[in-house]
């Protein structure tokens, strides 16, 4: 352990703890889900550790890397950060940050393998900051694709993976010994390094357009094409990806600068980034809402439902109002007692009014979504519903002006009496309307007003604490 390279990041291997989860393999290790506890406080960690320290080719190409990221960290916003290097049970140990999954992943997760074009353009905005940082230190990332891009749980991304990047120190260009990279997205320097005189910034941009193609597309350049394939058609043939007719202007006018076959022809990730903060400017990505609202309105609209399942149970179980119960609420000194007396010998002939829809309420969840949907329809049906009742109830009262019949809900027997109703008896549905007046100056919509009037049983105190507590 005496040749690893001392460095400001090293951590006390009794902090850190491996988890049996492994989130990624390759020739030289594993990467182990793991726990850093820091000030007492547990961190989620990504945990690249070399299963064989005697290797000696494998312990340079790991120990390079700890160099770039280290570089990379130090310098740039955009990137994996290095919490850190240790040796647990005999093995090296690079300790990072662990995100809640790759662009590879996620992509796999959408259907079609596609993003919307705004989190598309988002995203690659991200991703060409990074580059901007990363070719200003300068650092040539040389296997930039989608599964070493990584994605938070707020939606921000970063580079991973500088196993085979290289820092160019003074020099623009540098000459690998041997081919390198992942065969869609490499440019054709990558494949002939001799031919163009090493690789540079340029090759990145190329990767870049790729993985941004991936994300608007919903398949890789040259998918499923060999490597000997790949390289004929990208160096001998100079062809570049097809961009498919569905990509906007703005978008395939970017992916045309970063497929130039000359690397000094291609656009630098400055003018990249200028382009997609002009794209974004013209389609803004939608506000993502909080979890914790998501979670709020869950609750409201399942306490809705559980309303509406309610409301007509507790219509069925309450008992119906006795016919005395009429004429007691039709004071005595009014002049229109004597002859309201008279219908009272043949109760038959004005049958009751049919029963008012049962009270509801209206969830208060974000718009958009075939659940939202449907609750705007139930809550359409529920005002037509009330208006249909209000016009048969106007018709009836209109056919049977001596005798205001009692309505069959107690529900809504009181929000029917309490309206401002003509001398004759005769109540409107003009008249009714007069009960909300108070809720509607509140500034509440009309059909909530009625909602919430309804499921207070008429009472206009109780309606309006409702509407304030929404």
């Amino acid at each position: 352990m005496e040749d690893l390279p001392d460095t400001p990041f090293e951590i006390d291997p009794a902090t850190l703890t491996l988890d049996e989860l492994v989130l990624g393999r390759g020739a030289w290790g594993v990467v182990r889900a793991g726990t850093l506890t820091r000030a007492g406080r547990p961190l989620p960690v990504a945990v690249k550790q070399l299963l064989d320290l005697s290797a000696h080719e494998e312990r340079a190409q790991l120990r390079k890397e700890i160099r770039v990221l280290a570089l990379a960290s130090h310098r740039c916003t955009h990137v994996c950060q290095l919490l850190g290097t240790s040796v647990k049970d005999g093995r090296l140990c690079v300790v990072m940050p662990r995100y809640a999954c790759s662009l590879a992943e996620e992509l796999l997760r959408r259907p079609g393998r596609t993003l919307p074009e705004a989190r598309g353009v988002a995203l690659g905005l991200q991703m060409c900051r990074a580059l901007v940082q990363l070719h200003a230190v300068p650092i040539v990332v040389q296997d930039l694709k989608p599964s070493n891009l990584l994605l938070d749980e707020h939606g921000g991304l970063v580079v991973a993976d500088f196993g085979i990047s290289t820092c160019l120190g003074n020099h623009s260009k540098y000459m690998p010994s041997q081919i390198k990279g992942t065969t869609n997205y490499m440019a054709p320097e990558a494949f002939d390094p001799e031919e163009f005189g090493g690789v540079g910034p340029p090759a990145d941009i190329w990767s870049a357009g790729c993985c941004l193609l991936e994300m608007l597309d919903g398949k890789a350049p040259w998918e499923g094409e060999r490597h000997q394939v790949v390289a004929r058609k990208v160096c001998d043939k100079r062809m570049t990806p097809p961009l498919p007719p569905s990509l906007s202007k703005p978008i395939a006018t970017l992916l045309a600068g970063s497929f130039q076959y000359l690397p000094s022809d291609r656009l630098t990730a400055a003018e990249c980034v200028a382009r997609l903060e002009t794209i974004a400017a013209a389609h803004p990505l939608p506000q993502r809402t909080p979890l914790s609202k998501l979670i709020e309105a869950h609750a409201r609209d399942v306490a809705a439902r559980l309303a509406l399942i309610a409301a007509p149970l507790r219509s069925a179980m309450t008992p119906a109002a006795t016919p005395a119960a009429a004429p007691a609420a039709t004071p005595a000194a009014t002049p229109a007692a004597a002859p309201a007396a008279t219908p009272a010998a043949t109760p038959a002939a004005s049958p009751s009014p049919p029963a008012p829809p049962a009270a509801f309420s209206r969830p208060a969840t974000a718009e958009g979504g075939e659940a939202s949907r449907r609750r705007r329809q139930t809550l359409k049906a529920a005002i037509s519903e009330r208006e249909a009742w209000l016009e048969r109830r106007h018709s009836q009262q209109a056919a049977d002006k001596t005798r205001r019949p009692a309505p069959s809900d107690p529900v809504v027997v009181e929000a029917a009496a309490v309206s401002s109703a003509p001398a004759g008896g005769e109540a409107t549905a003009d008249d009714s309307c007069i009960d909300i007046q108070p809720l509607v100056a509140m500034g509440f919509d009309q059909s909530e007003c009625w909602a919430a009037f309804l499921q207070a049983g008429g009472d206009v105190r109780r309606a309006a604490a409702l509407l304030c507590d929404r």
